[in-house]
């Protein structure tokens, strides 16, 4: 996958008090925008080629936690969905 390009970020997202809690939801917001797909991209995973749709991406919370120095517990809450 290219590293390089641009994400359209959208200044009201700042209101949005899920992503806006603390800087670790906005950090982990960003990092998953900015690494996820923006056109079809054949990958491997488990051994298998599968291809990822735009908006899509292969990620866990350890890479996250590691790659943005936040702790993976952490992580695990800000990205469980939550059902009310």
């Amino acid at each position: 996958m290219e590293n390089n390009g641009y994400i359209k970020f959208y200044r009201k997202t700042f209101d949005n008090p899920v992503i806006c809690k603390d800087a670790d939801h906005l950090a982990t917001w960003l990092y998953l925008l900015a690494n996820a797909t923006y056109k079809e991209y054949d990958s491997i995973f488990q051994n298998q080629r599968i291809t990822l749709k735009p908006g899509q991406l292969i990620t866990g919370r350890k890479k996250i936690a590691e790659k943005l120095r936040v702790n993976e517990n952490k992580i695990q809450r800000i990205c469980l969905p939550t059902y009310l």
